[in-house]
């Protein structure tokens, strides 16, 4: 009986990814799916395929991955929330990709993970973000502080 009610309490969520490149949206669709609470329902290359899936499939994440100089496939966010009120958005950034995280954050997205991450603080974020809560990395929460934000012993600024 336990182990019903644990399989009732632990819905699995739900996922789109919107990778570019192929070898990228396969390889995180494996990865992710190696994690028994998540469930790839969609992996596409473009915002207009991104947006016809989820009004159709309304996945509870969305999974943006942003290479190199990809910042403008942020603009996406916004359609995709006229179309999906309820999903949650979490981008996986490379250094380079041109992300305006502040930005990314006013438009709606409740997760940000760098490329430089290990697969578990994706999945971390993933399940936090569909959770209703949100994930970002230190240094963007200085930045969101202004540069005014200490850690530990008050010592520390992050930069």
């Amino acid at each position: 009986m336990s182990a019903f009610l644990n399989n009732i309490s632990r819905k699995r969520t739900k996922i789109t990814i919107l990778a570019t490149y192929n070898l990228v949206r396969d390889y995180l669709q494996v990865l992710l799916e190696g994690d028994r609470e998540l469930c790839v329902i969609d992996a596409v290359r473009e915002g207009p395929e991104l947006l016809e899936k989820v009004s159709r499939n309304k996945p509870d994440v969305v999974l943006i991955c942003l290479m190199d100089n990809e910042g403008k496939t942020i603009d996406v966010v916004s359609d995709l929330f006229k179309v999906a009120p309820q999903t949650k958005v979490v981008i996986l950034s490379t250094p380079n990709s041109m992300l305006d995280q502040p930005a990314a954050l006013k438009l709606g997205v409740t997760g940000i993970v760098g490329t430089n991450q290990n697969v578990k603080v994706l999945i971390r974020a993933i399940r936090q973000v569909s959770e209703g809560e949100v994930w970002l990395n230190q240094k963007l929460i200085a930045e969101l502080l202004g540069g005014n934000f200490y850690v530990g012993n008050g010592k520390s600024r992050i930069k």
